[in-house]
């Protein structure tokens, strides 16, 4: 027996019973490709930045946020803690390998579910834990919540959002992020430091908010594309631009939360202040906003670079031999726009590689950058004790500014007339499966 349409679906897509979640028990809609009213596409992409930017914003960060305060109250060892934080990565990185197959048996709704109810019930264990064990389990599951909400997204405005809004929206939802941020922030500055329980319980009731707004306002679509092909290697060679910037880019957004409240710490300023800095990112960083506009004109490669030499001068400033707090509050100005708007171009650039598979396409980045994520901050700290944080972190500004500029200097397609939209080589490597474009030939930007 047939149901109702999903939310804001033409009354004419076809709906069955047939494929049921545990998480997720609707009936989904099963056309391949369900075009919505812009209405729903502006819904289903507000609701994502809500459900981003908990998980995404509050959730992975507030174990670094709340963590000299849990080491205080619960006494946990360096090496512990430091174990606890590798663990939300990993749980993190397990989510994008679980998250492709569970997308294509059950449709990009159900990760999103599972991941804000892992999102609630980990924060919730983080709150009420007494000791390292359930502190840990919890931290773990809240990472892992971050790695199932993000890329579904991609294919739910793919599938839902006329061609012209998809840039838009994918921004907005990537942008999710700042909100989260000034809400973890602010939330940590309003709290006593002993109440770091308080920010835990915020980001599990959260997450509770965004599973309703999921549940009921984003549609069930059918698992996948009907008419789009496997994923091959193919798929691999298309994105492998993304991939590649992946790599430096969020290797150094990682490298900055982790050493932002250190400088905060060497320069003996408020500890209220690591939690403002929090703030500062998530205002500075609604610039990410723009970043579907600006990837129209400028082209992927040249927002690319941006992002990556804002976050090379983000850490510079970290590392500047001066005292008091403009530098540190410079820095993260700086960081806000660089962080966000690279990350909305994962997604965006991602999407126009692969646009029948943007999902898979985005995973495929958002594993090349957790790969660095993981390796970026131990590879820093070995060095530190060597030759103190200050230079460490230079060095990695200044690889940083190397990628961005062997990014600009890559080959462009043609001689004379190179695009001016600044695509490279690998940029203009062709969308499989998207019509008229045979393997080899560049697709040209109007």
């Amino acid at each position: 027996m047939t149901g109702p349409p999903g939310p804001g679906l033409h009354s004419g897509g076809m709906v069955s019973s047939a494929s049921r979640s545990p998480v997720d028990s609707s009936p989904v809609v099963s056309s391949p490709v369900d075009r919505a009213s812009a209405g729903t596409a502006w819904r289903v992409g507000l609701v994502g930045a809500l459900t981003v930017g908990v998980a995404y914003g509050m959730g992975r960060y507030a174990y670094g946020l709340t963590l000299p305060s849990v080491r205080n109250e619960l006494d946990l060892p360096s090496w512990v803690a430091g174990t606890v934080a590798g663990g939300t990565f990993a749980g993190f990185l397990l989510a994008l390998l679980v998250l492709g197959p569970l997308t294509h048996r059950r449709g990009p709704r159900a990760p999103v579910l599972l991941g804000t109810l892992l999102g609630a019930l980990g924060a919730a264990t983080v709150a009420l834990s007494p000791a390292v064990g359930p502190l840990a389990a919890g931290a773990v599951a809240t990472g892992a919540s971050a790695g199932l909400v993000w890329a579904p997204f991609s294919d739910l405005v793919e599938r839902l959002a006329p061609e012209g809004l998809r840039p838009t929206l994918l921004s907005v939802v990537t942008t999710g992020t700042s909100g989260g941020l000034v809400l973890l922030g602010g939330s940590a500055a309003v709290l006593p430091t002993a109440q770091w329980r308080g920010v835990w319980i915020a980001t599990s009731l959260l997450s509770v908010l965004a599973l309703v707004l999921v549940r009921w306002w984003v549609p069930a679509l059918a698992p996948g594309d009907a008419s789009a092909p496997e994923t091959r290697w193919t798929d691999l060679r298309a994105v492998r631009a993304p991939v590649l910037y992946a790599l430096p880019y969020l290797g150094g957004v990682v490298v900055w939360f982790s050493y932002a409240s250190a400088a905060v710490r060497d320069r003996d300023l408020p500890a209220s202040l690591g939690a403002a800095l929090y703030v500062v990112v998530g205002v500075c960083g609604l610039a990410g906003l723009l970043t579907g506009r600006l990837v129209g004109r400028w082209g992927p490669v040249r927002v690319g670079a941006a992002a990556l030499l804002s976050l090379a001068l983000a850490l510079g400033l970290l590392a500047a031999p001066l005292g008091g707090p403009v530098p540190v509050v410079a820095s993260a100005v700086v960081a806000g726009p660089g962080y966000m708007a690279g990350s909305a171009l994962l997604a965006v650039w991602a999407a126009r590689q692969v646009p029948r598979r943007s999902g898979r396409a985005f995973v495929m980045t958002l594993v090349s950058g957790s790969v660095a994520s993981v390796l970026a901050p131990p590879a820093v700290a070995a060095v530190v004790p060597r030759v103190g944080l200050p230079t460490a972190l230079s060095g990695v500004a200044g690889l940083l500014a190397v990628s961005a500029l062997v990014m600009l200097l890559l080959p462009r397609q043609g001689t004379a007339s190179a695009d001016p939209s600044g695509a490279s080589d690998l940029e203009e490597l062709p969308s499989v499966g998207e019509s008229g474009v045979g393997a080899g030939q560049p697709r040209h930007h109007p």
